[in-house]
């Protein structure tokens, strides 16, 4: 009786190990996926162009007049986008907070009204002076 004792104490001891060691390995491979998600921040649109118009200068070849008639061409897309999306974009997202307003009540809206001037100050802090 007092060895199965000792055999169910070492089994016990072992599980528990185990359990520590498959916490610990899991730790080490799960905080290094947090940090790299944590550090990444979404390019720039400018870097974006830059890189996509070095991209292509290099694996076509482009010309100096083709990458010149290219950067028009992303001029005029920027251009149409800002004419005829972003207004698009506008009703969609008020029609959004509409609908969210629509589901809160008196207290709520107030705090909603916080998040939303709160999100529009960091847009505007994003933007830069003079924008």
């Amino acid at each position: 009786m007092r060895r199965s004792n000792v055999v169910i104490g070492l089994y016990l001891l072992l599980v528990f190990l185990s359990g520590g060691a498959v916490g610990f390995f899991g730790h080490l491979l799960y905080r290094p996926s947090i940090a790299r998600t944590a550090t990444v921040t979404k390019p720039r649109p400018e870097e974006l162009r830059r890189k996509r118009l070095q991209d292509m200068k290099e694996r076509l070849k482009l010309t100096d007049g083709q990458v010149t008639r290219l950067n028009g061409i992303y001029d005029s897309t920027r251009q149409e986008f800002i004419e005829k999306i972003r207004p698009q974009m506008k009703v969609i997202q008020q029609q959004q907070v509409d609908k969210i307003r629509a589901i809160l009540t008196g207290e709520q809206l107030t705090e909603y009204q916080k998040m939303l001037d709160e999100a529009e100050q960091k847009r505007q802090q994003s933007k830069g002076p003079g924008c």
